[in-house]
C-alpha cells in the first residue's frame, strides 16, 4: 500500500469536511487549512503505528545468503556487521549454516546492534573489506575488495573458494516517514496491516479534541492487530505440527 493511499484513507475515516477526496489532489490538500494540520501530523502517527507492528513482530522477515568473506575472522569466530551488509537490517531472527549439511539455528553472540559473532573455523583468515589487496600479508589472510575475495598464499594472491554460506533471517527496518516523503512511497508491510493504519492515525490525531472517537478508532486498530497476531501464531503452530509429523 502506498503512503498516499494511507493518508487519503485516514482523511476519509476522519470524515474531514465530508468531501469527495482524491489521491491526485493530496499534495494540494496540504495548502488547505481544513486538511493541513491533519496531513502535517500524519507522518508521526503512521510511524507510531509501524512501531506497534515492530513490537508485535508482525513485519515479515527476509532471508539473505551471506558468505564468510563478507565478515572478519576473530580467533574462532566470524564477525558480521549486518547493518553494513544489509541496508534495511532491523533485527536478527536466526542464522542458518549451509555446507554439506544444514544447521537451522546456529549459536551467535551479539556484540553491538547489528554486529554478531558466529563460531567459525576456516583455513582462511578473513580480514574484512579493503580498498585494494596489500602488497603482502600473512599466509592465509583473505581480503574482500569490491566483492572479490582473495587470500595470500605466501607469494601471491589467489581467489578464495567459498563453499560455506550463512542464511541470515532478519526483520527489515521500515524507513521513517516524514512530511516530505513521496506519496508514491510503497510501505513494505502486509496489505492487511496497512489497511488498519488509518484507524491508528485517527486515534492519534483525535486524542485531544475527540477522545471518544479516538478511543473507538484505537480499539478497532488494537483488535485487528491482536487478531492478526493470533492468526499468525495459529498458522505457525499448524506449520510446526505438519513438520513434526512429516520428519
Amino acid at each position: 500500500m502506498k503512503l498516499g493511499e494511507i493518508k487519503l484513507e485516514s482523511l476519509r475515516l476522519m470524515n474531514a469536511n465530508d468531501e469527495d477526496l482524491n489521491i491526485v489532489n493530496l499534495d494540494n490538500y496540504r495548502q488547505d487549512d481544513r486538511y493541513k494540520d491533519y496531513l502535517d501530523r500524519m507522518p508521526g502517527a503512521i510511524n507510531r503505528a509501524i512501531s506497534r507492528f515492530m513490537t508485535y513482530k508482525v513485519i515479515p522477515t527476509k532471508t539473505v545468503e551471506v558468505k564468510p568473506s563478507q565478515g572478519e575472522t576473530l580467533k574462532q569466530f566470524l564477525k558480521l556487521n549486518l547493518k553494513t551488509i544489509l541496508s534495511d537490517f532491523g533485527s536478527l531472527e536466526r542464522i542458518i549454516y549451509i555446507y554439506e549439511r544444514v544447521v537451522p539455528n546456529i549459536e551467535f553472540q551479539t556484540i553491538t546492534d547489528g554486529v554478531v559473532l558466529i563460531p567459525f573455523s576456516s583455513s582462511y583468515v578473513f580480514k574484512g573489506s579493503a580498498n585494494a589487496f596489500p602488497e603482502n600479508a600473512n599466509a592465509g589472510d583473505a581480503y574482500n575488495v569490491n566483492g572479490v575475495c582473495k587470500y595470500w598464499n605466501g607469494s601471491e594472491w589467489e581467489n578464495v573458494v567459498e563453499e560455506e554460506t550463512f542464511s541470515i533471517e532478519y526483520t527489515p527496518i521500515i524507513p521513517l516517514i516524514t512530511v516530505s516523503s513521496d506519496n508514491n512511497l510503497k510501505i513494505d508491510i502486509p496489505e492487511t496491516l496497512a489497511r488498519i493504519i488509518p484507524y491508528y492515525v485517527k486515534a492519534d490525531l483525535y486524542e485531544q479534541d475527540e477522545p471518544e472517537l479516538a478511543a473507538t478508532a484505537r480499539n478497532i486498530f488494537e483488535s485487528a492487530l491482536t487478531e492478526y497476531v493470533s492468526f499468525g501464531i495459529t498458522r505457525k503452530q499448524r506449520q510446526q505440527y505438519v513438520k513434526n509429523t512429516m520428519f
